[in-house]
């Protein structure tokens, strides 16, 4: 009621509405990731629509990833695909990638300080547009095995097996050498060993037996020009003979299958449980040894059985029931991987023993795993009834392996539809069981963290954890990543994955992804995908330009970091993951892009203020932000088919201005006091800003986005929207 002037009675007055009050929601900078599986109004509050280039690992702030960041090291001659590292018999790393054109194919291998590389020739070239399958990794007792491939199934492919156990230079053959049998001292006559060799190189040599060009065993230390040191007895003698050494050679089987009984002096040798005419002892140069010392049997002249043969000599020592080793003076240890002789360009480690999968000489053989001995990998059984396991698919067509990786329990084996883990500690006890209907397209997605194994297939990104199989992206991709994957071409396209930080990211190339990246009224859509996904919080983000092709993690005295590979032009780099999380900053050049981002770009999720039917006055946003060396943008987007409108304003650059720094500090002795140098003065701080605007909807949803990409440093952190609702019954 209202007085009225004067000595009037008093009249009623009617009240005028009262304006709605600004109602306002925060939100988290999307610690959930990105969720493209469902309505952007329907997605959890710590989720976005879409990421772009951003991490998610620091508690409240959305940030910019770091730049693609080059090792101090020498850059390679020509592209390169696939990574390869190996710590050598003097306990140091060293780094190799296969390089090459369509015209030629190279093992290309760092020095040790990184300062220059030298080129091994490999027995195919390597394309550049189509990059065959490169697969890297330990041996089991030392070095490293690379296998290559241009396809998985038998269809004649190139296919390559390398033992690398760490020799960094190219062949030296110069002078003779003399070493004596069951000795590791090497002596060199007319030799220059310290400036040519190196360890984990590779002695093959002319012997006294005579044979040609045998296998002597790997180089463990080099002392001077004329004297290096073997990791293992050699098994020949030699005096003053022409050899070869190498920093690569082939895999070829040693045999041990069974044990020997014989006297010394006696030229006849039993066998027990042995396989003497199956694993091919009557074809070749043959010598057998006592497996506990690597001890001189004798050489194999004739063999009768299975369990017998006759020597050329009588024998030199006695053997009974003991275990042994049966060497091919003139085995193949070619690279070339398709023969019968062969185990499968494929491999891991499991059970103390090493697992090979997929020899493409044949059908039947591309969905095979062979496995070895515990005490070396390469003794091998490859007869028919051997020590191999057939991976068989449970539809009508034998699919080929694509990957083996060894988790704590298991032995994975992808395929291209299925995964299946092989169980057990022995050969009585292994099983093979389908864990998963889904396989992997390639197996460069394959990746070990916390003692299981991700992959990628065609329904998403798959954990095993030792107990079950996860789809990782089930939830936050769901069609959107079958419909990726249906323009993903297995036979001519690559994925690459590496961990860093308990990220996995994947590579995957020449896809056309079914989600435009929208800024303003400008749509692109990428050729490629990296997939970031945060294992610790299952958070997941993608990743613009980060084209690698191969990675490897660094051992444990460096803090389990990884280094990665990409192609700029014509050449390969070798860069460091950490700095996609230490450090701020642009790209250099990388493939196809001049100066390229990060691009930051963040999608919310559609905001609708508690109430999706109710009209709402959308009319300011206010941010916690960082950034430098532009402006950030923001998009407002109300509707389902609105792609948006930009706002003429921009949150500014974060950099402290003279006019800021006075109100805060106001002389030049404390200005001193807080910044040590001028570089301090112009770093970015976290500032709140709020702009406004007036949109009338029911749902808002915001694109924020760098200018350009003279951005070097942004983060975000909590953002509000304020509205006003209209009144009830407004739609």
């Amino acid at each position: 009621m209202a007085r009225a002037s004067g000595g009037g009675s008093m009249m009623p007055v009617t009240a005028r509405p009262v304006a709605s009050p600004v109602s306002s929601v925060t939100m988290p900078p999307a610690p959930g990731g990105m969720n493209v599986a469902v309505p952007a109004n329907e997605i959890a509050d710590t989720e976005a629509v879409y990421l772009q280039d951003i991490l998610l690992d620091q508690p409240g702030l959305a940030r910019r990833r770091g730049p693609m960041t080059p090792v101090s090291a020498s850059a390679l001659p020509r592209p390169g695909v696939g990574l390869a590292m190996t710590i050598d018999p003097q306990g140091q790393n060293k780094f190799g990638v296969l390089t090459g054109t369509g015209a030629n194919g190279f093992f290309t291998i760092y020095n040790a300080g990184l300062s220059g590389v030298v080129d091994i020739a490999w027995p195919y070239n390597l394309g550049t547009s189509t990059y065959p399958i490169v697969d890297a990794g330990a041996a089991q007792n030392a070095g490293t095995l690379v296998g290559v491939s241009t396809a998985y199934d038998s269809n004649a492919p190139s296919e390559a097996l390398a033992y690398w156990g760490g020799g960094v230079n190219a062949n030296y053959s110069s002078g003779t050498i003399t070493v004596a049998r069951g000795s590791t001292s090497v002596v060199g006559n007319a030799t220059a060993f310290l400036a040519n060799v190196s360890p984990g190189m590779w002695l093959f040599a002319n012997t006294d037996d005579p044979y040609t060009n045998a296998f002597v065993g790997m180089v463990s230390k080099i002392t001077d020009d004329t004297h290096l040191t073997l990791a293992a007895v050699s098994p020949y003698s030699i005096t003053g003979k022409a050899y070869t050494l190498q920093s690569l050679r082939g895999v070829y089987p040693k045999v041990g299958v069974g044990a020997l009984t014989g006297a010394s002096g006696q030229l006849i040798i039993s066998g027990g449980g042995t396989k003497f005419l199956k694993q091919g002892l009557a074809t070749g140069s043959w010598d057998l040894y006592r497996a506990t010392d690597m001890a001189w049997i004798g050489s194999v002249a004739s063999v009768q059985s299975d369990t017998g043969l006759t020597l050329k000599a009588n024998a030199a020592i006695s053997v009974a029931d003991d275990a042994f080793v049966a060497l091919r003076a003139d085995g193949n240890y070619s690279l070339v991987n398709t023969t019968s002789d062969k185990p499968g360009f494929l491999s891991s480690v499991y059970a103390n023993r090493q697992w090979y999968a997929n020899n493409g000489g044949n059908f039947e053989t591309v969905y095979r795993l062979w496995f070895s001995d515990p005490s070396d990998p390469e003794i091998l059984d490859m007869t028919q009834d051997g020590n191999w396991i057939p991976v068989n698919s449970t539809g009508d067509v034998q699919e080929p392996i694509v990957g083996l990786a060894g988790a704590y329990n298991a032995l994975i084996v992808t395929k291209q539809t299925e995964t299946f883990g092989v169980f057990g500690s022995d050969p009585t006890s292994f099983d093979v069981i389908k864990i998963a209907d889904d396989g992997t397209l390639s197996g460069g997605s394959l990746q070990n963290w916390g003692g299981g194994v991700i992959w990628a297939g065609r329904q998403g990104i798959h954990f095993y954890d030792g107990a079950q199989d996860t789809n990782l992206t089930a939830s936050k991709f769901g069609t959107v990543w079958r419909e990726l994957i249906t323009s993903f071409n297995p036979a001519t396209s690559r994925m690459w994955s590496m961990m860093e930080r308990n990220h996995y990211i994947l590579h995957i190339e020449h896809v056309s992804p079914p989600i435009a990246v929208v800024k303003g009224n400008v749509s692109s859509t990428p050729n490629h995908w990296v997939v970031v996904i945060d294992m610790d919080t299952q958070a997941i983000t993608l990743w613009q330009n980060v084209k690698f092709r191969g990675a490897v993690e660094l051992p444990a005295t460096q803090s389990r970091e990884s280094w990665y590979l990409y192609n700029d032009g014509t050449k390969g780099v070798l860069a460091e993951a950490s700095a996609f999380f230490d450090i701020e900053g642009n790209d250099g050049t990388v493939e196809g892009v001049s100066a390229a981002g990060p691009d930051f770009y963040f999608v919310s999720k559609k905001i609708d203020g508690g109430n999706p039917t109710r009209l709402k006055r959308f009319t300011y946003f206010i941010l916690s932000y960082l950034i430098q060396g532009d402006v950030l943008k923001i998009d407002t987007v109300l509707g389902q088919n609105d792609i948006g409108t930009t706002l003429s304003t921009t949150f500014p650059a974060t950099v402290p201005t003279w006019n800021t720094l006075a109100q805060s500090i106001s002389t030049w002795t404390g200005l001193k006091s807080q910044f040590a140098d001028w570089a301090g003065i112009v770093s970015s701080v976290f500032i709140p800003d709020r702009l406004r605007f007036l949109k009338k909807s029911q749902f808002m949803q915001f694109r924020l986005w760098q200018a350009s990409n003279s951005v070097t440093r942004l983060k975000v952190a909590n953002y509000e929207l304020g509205f006003k609702p209209m009144r009830p019954g407004r739609i």
